[in-house]
């Protein structure tokens, strides 16, 4: 929701406002550990920070004021 709010009020602005949903990570956020999420699936976490560059590059231009995923726009 407050993605949706900073989109509304600086879209006037020329400002551009995304959120991104890079999936699951293997990090060491929520204390599994790197090694556990990778055998739970996740991917690297290079992968998520694909996601966020392609919105920095201009090439997710299209779904400002979207959630940005690996397979496209995520539905909320």
């Amino acid at each position: 929701m407050l993605m949706l709010d900073w989109n509304h009020k600086l879209q006037a602005d020329g400002v551009k406002v995304w959120a991104v949903g890079p999936g699951m990570c293997a990090t060491n956020l929520g204390g599994l550990g790197p090694e556990l999420a990778y055998k739970m699936g996740c991917e690297h976490p290079s992968r998520g920070g694909l996601i966020i560059r392609s919105v920095i590059e201009g090439e997710r231009d299209e779904d400002v004021g979207k959630i940005v995923g690996r397979d496209g726009v995520i539905d909320w």
